[in-house]
């Protein structure tokens, strides 16, 4: 729960430790995800060179849907009992981000796990709290819970999202969060409906949505020669969405 300095917590927190044996009954798992969410927010914006939040957290995500891009192994040992991040054995990395980048702007949906967990969900079932679409909190930190935006990790057809403020506006008070958590739960849930059709190929994704990805996202970050030649152009939906309604 450390802020950016990695030496500092809130003193909002203190108060979970007056007595440690009563700490194995809060939920760190969720204000894990809060700080992570909060600060990877932050990390988006223009200007920020640093990140504070739970990384093992991230990192345990990355590696589990993009296998190809660590050399961290898997542990032998493991067993899924066990946290998922306690899966893999910490490596060696990369020390110039060149390398990286390389690897995603080369990437095939062969390189992509979407759905890592699946062999999980014996020992951790996908409860419908998951499914909350709204403002999440811990102590005076805040983020925004959108499971909206990434409904391939969930097993369906990514279609265009609804905008972030018809379920977590800016503005709302910690009180008001709060209230919409626990008193509007099942009216902020994203239903069935709303996911929308089951994922048949790996490819699937509603029509106009890689468009409108490369209009609201950041699809380029710092363009760099490539050492090799990239195996698709990296706007192939887009150019053929194009094609067909010239055509």
């Amino acid at each position: 729960m450390s802020d950016k300095s990695h030496n500092y917590i809130h003193a909002y927190y203190i108060q979970y430790f007056e007595d440690l044996s009563q700490v194995h009954q809060w939920n760190w798992g969720a204000a894990a995800l809060v700080h992570l969410q909060h600060y990877m927010d932050e990390a988006s914006e223009n200007g920020c060179c640093q990140m504070a939040g739970y990384m093992s957290f991230l990192q345990g995500w990355v590696i589990s849907h993009l296998p190809r891009i660590s050399v961290w192994s898997v542990d032998a040992n493991y067993t899924e009992t066990l946290p998922r991040c306690a899966r893999y054995v910490p490596g060696q990395g990369q020390r110039d981000g060149a390398g990286y980048r390389e690897h995603l702007d080369n990437m095939q949906l062969s390189d992509f796990d979407f759905t890592p967990y699946d062999a999980h969900r014996g020992q951790r079932p996908l409860i419908d709290a998951c499914w909350f679409s709204g403002w999440l909190r811990s102590g005076s930190v805040k983020g925004r819970h959108l499971p909206e935006r990434v409904l391939r990790q969930f097993g369906y057809v990514q279609g265009i999202p609804r905008d972030p403020a018809a379920s977590a506006p800016s503005g709302l008070t910690m009180d008001q969060i709060d209230d919409a958590f626990l008193e509007e739960m099942e009216d902020r849930l994203i239903d069935e409906d709303m996911r929308g059709a089951a994922v048949v190929n790996r490819w699937d994704y509603e029509p106009g949505y890689i468009s409108w990805y490369y209009r609201v996202s950041h699809p380029l970050m710092l363009k760099i020669p490539p050492h090799t030649d990239l195996p698709r152009p990296p706007m192939l939906e887009v150019l053929i969405e194009e094609q067909t309604r010239n055509d």
